[in-house]
């Protein structure tokens, strides 16, 4: 079988849900600062990008890995099965191993996605999931 459809062991899955504490605590900031919004020294502005608490990088890196990459998945049907009520509370781990693809690759096009999608209890939704499937 192709790493590519193996799915996530039961241990690499609690590596993942064993970040629910400090991902899902209520006063969680993942976005310590933005940089690059005020002009430099020369008063150029440059695009702004966020420093991310390490907890956020290092979960970032951990999802990162082969084992949760969907080289198939498809970002507008993501986006739209974001939408639907329940989709993440009723999604397979192979359906949120397209999520986490979804997730990982959005930062690469949007500044902050990470951030956003933590903020917005996705991330969290996710981990949630996990935990009751493993």
């Amino acid at each position: 079988m192709s790493n590519e459809k193996r799915l996530p062991t039961r241990q690499e899955i609690k590596q993942l849900t064993s970040n629910i504490p400090k991902l899902c605590a209520k006063d969680f900031k993942p976005i310590i600062k933005w940089h690059g919004a005020e002009p430099d020294e020369n008063g150029v502005r440059h695009f702004p990008y966020p420093e991310y608490d390490p907890v956020v990088d290092e979960f970032f890196r951990l999802v990162s890995q082969e084992q949760w990459c969907d080289y198939n998945y498809q970002p507008k049907e993501i986006a739209e099965k974001l939408s639907q009520e329940n989709y993440i509370e009723e999604s397979s781990v192979a359906d949120i191993k397209s999520l986490i693809t979804y997730y990982v690759r959005g930062e690469r096009f949007c500044d902050g996605h990470w951030g956003a999608m933590i903020e917005k209890g996705f991330l969290c939704r996710i981990l949630q999931r996990l935990k009751v499937l493993n």
